[in-house]
């Protein structure tokens, strides 16, 4: 592995409107605004705090910008029971096309909800027989 690299530092977002999603992201996801960059006067990114080393960066469109480009990103959660019957009731039915926990061909567990430009935000756990705990704990040796 190379030993320069750390952990992952953000996920960077496109949006179609910057103020709507930076509610979306504070309000139902719950993260906290760590600053904004701006632009002649005007702000064009804005970073939330994921955890305190991992960040979202939401940019605002540009003039000459299509449609956001659909992606994920995933977050791990060491409860996925409780991390969906938290942030359940502040979804819009928008963002929510199944309610219920899968587990994937990895063998973690997920839950999937959409921001309002439709990236998929994925909530995710890994039991012991997952495959991404299971390199976690090779890692480690």
């Amino acid at each position: 592995m190379n030993p320069y690299l750390k952990r992952l530092s953000h996920v960077g977002i496109r949006t179609s409107d910057l103020d709507a999603s930076l509610k979306w992201y504070t309000e139902v996801l719950g993260l906290k605004e760590a600053f904004r960059l701006e632009r002649d006067g005007r702000v064009v990114i804005v970073y939330l705090h994921l955890t305190q080393n991992t960040f979202i960066e939401l940019f605002a469109p540009r003039p000459d910008q299509a449609a956001p480009p659909k992606t994920h990103f995933s977050i791990e959660v060491t409860d996925i029971e409780g991390a969906v019957q938290d942030i359940l009731p502040r979804l819009p039915d928008l963002s929510v096309r199944k309610r219920e926990i899968t587990t994937g061909m990895d063998g973690s567990r997920l839950f999937n909800f959409f921001d309002l430009d439709g990236h998929r935000i994925e909530f995710q756990e890994f039991p012991p027989e997952s495959q991404e705990a299971q390199a976690m704990a090779r890692w480690e040796k």
